[in-house]
């Protein structure tokens, strides 16, 4: 029985030109056949001769025609893109890739437009660009799921960034439910000894439907699987996988120096992981002169130049793999609540959030502002940046900087932190300008040459009350949902240079994985 399975099932509607796909448990099924659906996947993402401004191979009519044959002729049944422009009408590409029942995985993120590793926030712009995204592809039936962010927490110390990146699966999500449309949004991460096995329990874990990822890739681009490492890795991933509640996927395989010829990571993933793996892509589709691709082509030419790694690709990608695969019977049912652990010594954050992040709030914040950054200032520019940030840290020794920070080692989310970096800069301007009775010379960044905004008309702050007390009680913040008991409050311990929780009850899937990485070491 898969009924009480998290199902997102895709492109219901009787004409649908491609076969409805189910992500059920760890599963992803496809409705027509009744039958297993294994990720047969390509990184799609042509840069050679393409125009300057943002990529978007599915904007390329000529180019993503031409390729809508190879991939029939090598037989893959997806691909993952990783940039496109929202502005730009996909139509023909789309359909195309429909009809010749090709998925899209389609990453919302892009590494202009992405919660940082380091410093991480989300804020309003980040959530209006993704939503930008969703608008301008949510309509297509083969839009297999919405990749939310890729690789952003790579080691222990850049564990936090994932508090905010599980906010933006919820907030995402939401939208499409308001949008009434249901499409997987989850994350893929690198593989890392220490902290993949935590994250995807991290990121699958809680409570609120809305804020658990829908599935979890795993990249291995940075691997190279040949038989000598096979079986590490192979207890490597199944630790990974141990405890699913949602479908797994290889994210990227193919090494970072080049496609191996003789393509031994196909078999790895598609006849040694598909119990727990449902497939994966390739990276990648096109030689972009590193080594990696099955093709030569260029944006807008209709022209194809095979290389050597092709055929010995596709002979791979079709090879039967019917026997290696699970029976619906072993299937387990996702619950509707999946226990989180508290922070730990490799998971340094509890399942804390920062709340969604409010136009309204941080548009009525910005009619107080009274000292500011002028329309000039670039906060894409690294010089100007470097000297804002330094600007910013000093001034928050004297002033209450609260506000606009989030920290998930402390549980903690000002009201403003989901306003945008210029945003909470001109709050904390304003601040140091009042507190020094409004003088010039306090508004103003020694080497920014530029001249700060003094604005005289400026609203009181007490004019946003109302949305703010408002905010505040629908989002409370410091709320840990440890997806057992409710909403708790894990306690937060210093330990070192890190915040841990003293409370590292239900451990028992740790004690797991410990049985588990024995095996490899």
């Amino acid at each position: 029985m898969i009924s009480r399975s998290l199902l997102f099932i895709l492109s219901l509607g009787l004409a649908a030109a491609i076969d409805p796909l189910l992500f059920a448990s760890f599963r992803i099924i496809n409705l027509k056949t009744s039958k297993d659906f294994i990720l047969k996947g390509i990184a799609y993402q042509p840069k050679k001769g393409a125009p300057a401004g943002t990529l978007d191979p599915l904007a390329d009519e000529v180019g993503c025609l031409r390729d809508v044959e190879i991939f029939k002729d090598l037989g893959i049944n997806a691909i993952r893109v990783y940039e496109v422009d929202p502005s730009k009408n996909h139509d023909i590409c789309m359909k195309a890739l429909s009809n010749a029942g090709i998925y899209v995985m389609l990453d919302l993120s892009t590494p202009e437009v992405s919660i940082p590793r380091v410093n991480p926030y989300w804020d309003t712009y980040l959530l209006d660009q993704y939503k930008l995204k969703v608008d301008a592809f949510s309509t297509y039936d083969n839009i297999l799921a919405f990749v939310a962010g890729n690789n952003v927490t790579i080691d222990v110390a850049t564990v936090p960034a994932s508090a905010f990146v599980k906010a933006s699966i919820r907030d995402v999500k939401t939208y499409l439910k308001s949008k009434n449309v249901t499409i997987p949004v989850g994350y893929t991460g690198n593989i890392d000894v220490a902290t993949s096995f935590l994250s995807k329990r991290f990121f699958e874990c809680g409570s609120d439907p809305l804020a658990m990822a829908d599935f979890y890739g795993f990249s291995m681009r940075d691997i190279k699987i040949e038989e000598s490492n096979s079986e590490y890795y192979y207890k490597l991933m199944l630790i990974n996988s141990y405890f699913s509640y949602t479908p797994n996927f290889i994210s990227e395989y193919g090494n970072n120096n080049g496609i191996s010829s003789d393509f031994y990571d196909v078999d790895f993933i598609y006849k040694n992981s598909t119990y727990s793996y449902s497939g994966g892509f390739l990276f990648g589709y096109s030689n972009e002169g590193d080594g990696n691709g099955l093709v030569d082509v260029n944006y807008g030419n209709s022209s194809v130049n095979k290389l050597p790694q092709y055929e010995i690709f596709k002979k791979k990608i079709n090879q039967d793999i019917s026997s290696f695969l699970p029976t619906i019977s072993t299937y387990k049912n996702r619950t509707d609540v999946i226990v989180c652990e508290c922070a730990v010594k490799n998971w340094i954050i509890n399942n804390s959030l920062p709340p969604p992040p409010s136009t309204d709030l941080c548009d009525c914040l910005s009619n107080t502002f009274t000292c500011q950054l002028p329309s000039t200032f670039n906060i894409n520019d690294p010089d100007q940046f470097k000297i804002l940030n330094g600007k910013m840290f000093d001034l928050c020794k004297s002033v209450d900087c609260s506000d606009v920070t989030g920290n998930p080692l402390k549980n903690f989310y000002g009201k403003y932190s989901g306003c945008t970096p210029v945003q909470k800069a001109n709050y904390i301007l304003s601040l140091n300008f009042s507190k020094n009775n409004n003088t010039d010379q306090s508004c103003s960044i020694e080497g920014l040459d530029q001249s700060l905004v003094i604005n005289s008309t400026a609203l009181n702050i007490s004019t946003c009350q109302s949305i703010t007390d408002n905010y505040l009680s629908e989002y409370p913040g410091g709320i840990v949902d440890d997806g057992a008991d409710g909403k708790t409050k894990c306690t937060p311990v210093s330990t070192g240079n890190n915040k841990y929780s003293s409370n590292v009850s239900r451990m028992f899937i740790l004690a797991a994985f410990i049985s588990l990485i024995s095996l490899i070491l």
